[in-house]
Protein backbone atom coordinates (compact mmCIF):
# COMPACT_ATOMS: atom_id res chain seq x y z
CA UNK A 1 0.00 0.00 0.00
CA UNK A 2 3.29 2.45 0.91
CA UNK A 3 4.38 1.26 -2.28
CA UNK A 4 1.28 2.37 -4.87
CA UNK A 5 0.61 5.71 -2.45
CA UNK A 6 4.71 6.05 -3.13
CA UNK A 7 4.29 5.55 -6.96
CA UNK A 8 1.45 8.10 -7.60
CA UNK A 9 3.35 10.73 -5.09
CA UNK A 10 6.26 10.34 -7.67
CA UNK A 11 3.97 10.54 -10.67
CA UNK A 12 1.57 13.06 -9.94
CA UNK A 13 5.02 15.39 -9.13
CA UNK A 14 6.60 14.73 -12.27
CA UNK A 15 3.58 15.34 -14.20
CA UNK A 16 3.18 18.56 -12.05
CA UNK A 17 7.10 19.59 -12.69
CA UNK A 18 6.11 19.46 -16.73
CA UNK A 19 3.51 21.61 -16.40
CA UNK A 20 4.61 24.76 -15.02
CA UNK A 21 7.45 25.26 -16.82
CA UNK A 22 8.37 28.37 -18.64
CA UNK A 23 7.58 29.02 -22.59
CA UNK A 24 10.92 29.18 -24.51
CA UNK A 25 10.57 33.00 -25.36
CA UNK A 26 7.99 35.44 -25.54
CA UNK A 27 6.36 35.42 -28.63
CA UNK A 28 4.32 38.45 -28.27
CA UNK A 29 7.31 40.94 -28.45
CA UNK A 30 9.60 42.17 -30.88
CA UNK A 31 12.66 40.75 -30.64
CA UNK A 32 14.71 43.78 -29.55
CA UNK A 33 12.31 43.66 -26.40
CA UNK A 34 12.20 39.84 -25.35
CA UNK A 35 14.52 39.23 -22.38
CA UNK A 36 13.46 35.82 -21.30
CA UNK A 37 14.43 32.78 -22.63
CA UNK A 38 14.18 28.92 -21.77
CA UNK A 39 15.50 26.02 -23.20
CA UNK A 40 17.26 24.63 -26.26
CA UNK A 41 13.99 26.43 -28.36
CA UNK A 42 14.60 29.65 -25.84
CA UNK A 43 18.59 29.99 -26.88
CA UNK A 44 18.12 29.30 -30.36
CA UNK A 45 15.75 31.92 -30.97
CA UNK A 46 17.87 34.25 -28.88
CA UNK A 47 20.87 33.62 -31.31
CA UNK A 48 18.41 34.77 -34.15
CA UNK A 49 17.53 37.55 -32.50
CA UNK A 50 20.93 38.61 -31.69
CA UNK A 51 21.91 38.07 -35.83
CA UNK A 52 18.88 40.12 -36.71
CA UNK A 53 19.78 43.17 -34.49
CA UNK A 54 23.58 42.97 -35.72
CA UNK A 55 22.29 42.80 -39.42
CA UNK A 56 20.15 45.65 -37.88
CA UNK A 57 22.82 47.56 -36.84
CA UNK A 58 25.25 46.86 -39.15
CA UNK A 59 22.65 48.19 -42.16
CA UNK A 60 21.90 51.34 -40.09
CA UNK A 61 25.69 52.65 -39.68
CA UNK A 62 26.27 52.02 -43.64
CA UNK A 63 23.30 53.44 -44.38
CA UNK A 64 24.78 56.54 -42.08
CA UNK A 65 28.36 56.22 -43.91
CA UNK A 66 26.43 56.28 -47.44
CA UNK A 67 24.45 59.53 -45.95
CA UNK A 68 27.92 61.00 -45.09
CA UNK A 69 29.63 60.42 -48.38
CA UNK A 70 25.89 62.37 -50.08
CA UNK A 71 27.05 65.41 -47.45
CA UNK A 72 30.89 64.94 -48.54
CA UNK A 73 30.05 65.34 -52.31
CA UNK A 74 28.04 67.93 -51.55
CA UNK A 75 30.38 69.87 -50.09
CA UNK A 76 32.90 69.27 -52.70
CA UNK A 77 36.21 68.90 -50.29
CA UNK A 78 38.32 65.86 -51.71
CA UNK A 79 39.73 64.69 -48.46
CA UNK A 80 36.00 64.50 -46.53
CA UNK A 81 35.26 62.44 -50.07
CA UNK A 82 37.85 60.31 -49.61
CA UNK A 83 37.38 59.54 -46.13
CA UNK A 84 33.74 59.38 -46.75
CA UNK A 85 34.28 56.69 -49.62
CA UNK A 86 36.90 54.61 -47.37
CA UNK A 87 33.92 54.83 -44.34
CA UNK A 88 31.46 53.57 -47.00
CA UNK A 89 34.00 50.55 -47.86
CA UNK A 90 34.32 49.64 -44.36
CA UNK A 91 31.28 49.36 -43.06
CA UNK A 92 29.08 48.34 -46.29
CA UNK A 93 31.31 45.11 -47.25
Amino acid sequence: MLKQIFLIAAIVTVASCGSIQAPPYDKSKEPENRVNYAGIEGVSQMLKDKDRAALKDKTQKCNEAKFSLVDAQASGESNTIQKAEELVAKLCE
